[in-house]
């Protein structure tokens, strides 16, 4: 699986948000991610989720999953823009806290957000 790149286009609905945290799951999983990883994974990813959900102008997610050898990157694309106003909403920042203090490597644009997750 090293080197292979996943991509997952997906409503920005909340009905989708387990069939996202299924494929991170299942590809952490398939890498060899230990339990408690594989956890913060799926805990990542919906949090991102929950992030992209509040965009109120965003119809549509490509979720762009990237293996490699020592870790798992996941870029989650809108096809609007995380507005700076959203992007400071009390349950956003409660979101993006959990997410710093799970990932490797956190990445936010008006368009995406990236994270990083190791292998241990």
């Amino acid at each position: 699986m090293n080197n292979d790149t996943i991509k997952l286009i997906v409503p920005n609905k909340k009905d989708y948000l387990s069939i996202i945290r299924l494929t991170a799951s299942a590809i952490a999983s398939k890498m060899g991610f230990n339990i408690e990883d594989l956890e913060d994974v799926k805990v990542l990813i919906g949090e991102a989720s929950i992030i992209t959900l509040c965009s109120d102008n965003t119809t549509q997610l490509e979720i762009e999953f990237e293996i490699n050898e020592k870790a798992l990157e996941i870029k989650i694309q809108l096809d609007g823009e995380l507005k700076k106003e959203m992007l400071e909403k009390k349950e956003v920042e409660m979101s993006k806290m959990i997410i710093e203090s799970l990932a490797d490597k956190v990445y936010y644009s008006m368009n995406s957000i990236r994270l990083t997750k190791l292998i241990n």
